[in-house]
């Protein structure tokens, strides 16, 4: 289970908060699963060492003079380390096959 530091904008007309996560152990973490709490449509099977990671989201709606529905949106980003193996990717994992030694 991951832990994450929670900051809300409580003003009253706030639309934001942010989540934030360090990774005291540096132990490899499923990213796939933490972008699936996210996100559940996202099936994305990577692993690596995460040392921190963030999360903004702000619910901020339309103004009145635009007739696009209101949405929310957010940011999502993480520091690893050691890289990533794409191979496990369905779109990469056809250019990577194995080369005979």
């Amino acid at each position: 289970m991951l832990e994450f530091d929670l900051l809300f904008d409580q003003s009253p007309t706030g639309t934001t908060f942010i989540a934030a996560y360090k990774n005291p152990t540096g132990g490899d973490i499923n990213i796939g699963d933490l972008i699936s709490q996210i996100d559940p449509d996202i099936d994305l099977p990577l692993s690596t060492k995460l040392q921190d990671a963030f999360f903004v989201y702000d619910s901020r709606a339309a103004q009145d003079n635009n007739r696009i529905p209101a949405r929310g949106s957010y940011l999502f980003g993480l520091d690893i380390g050691g890289g990533i193996d794409l191979s496990a990717l369905p779109l990469v994992a056809r250019f990577c096959q194995p080369t005979p030694a």
